[in-house]
């Protein structure tokens, strides 16, 4: 034999629910394009490939820096954080 547990739910089908809030990404202070023009040529830490420009280099967000992986082997060869690259 089945149980009513908990409180009876008052649903009024007739009654439209409130919107709910969207969720908006805070505003970066760390710009792709401010990346690529602040760009320092690097040498991969795993590999030793060179990379002098940004063509051989994945740039990815992640969280309050800007990570810098090595397209030869997928490292992190370096990251940028308030303007400044570092390896």
């Amino acid at each position: 034999m089945r149980r009513n547990r908990g409180f009876a739910r008052d649903d009024d089908g007739a009654m439209a629910s409130g919107v709910r809030s969207v969720r908006r990404t805070r505003a970066s202070s760390n710009d792709l394009e401010l990346a690529r023009e602040l760009w320092e040529p690097i040498v991969c830490p795993e590999c030793g490939t060179d990379h002098p420009d940004t063509v051989a280099i994945r740039l990815k967000r992640t969280g309050n820096s800007i990570e810098a992986r090595c397209s030869d082997c997928g490292a992190v060869a370096a990251r940028f954080t308030a303007g400044l690259w570092t390896s």
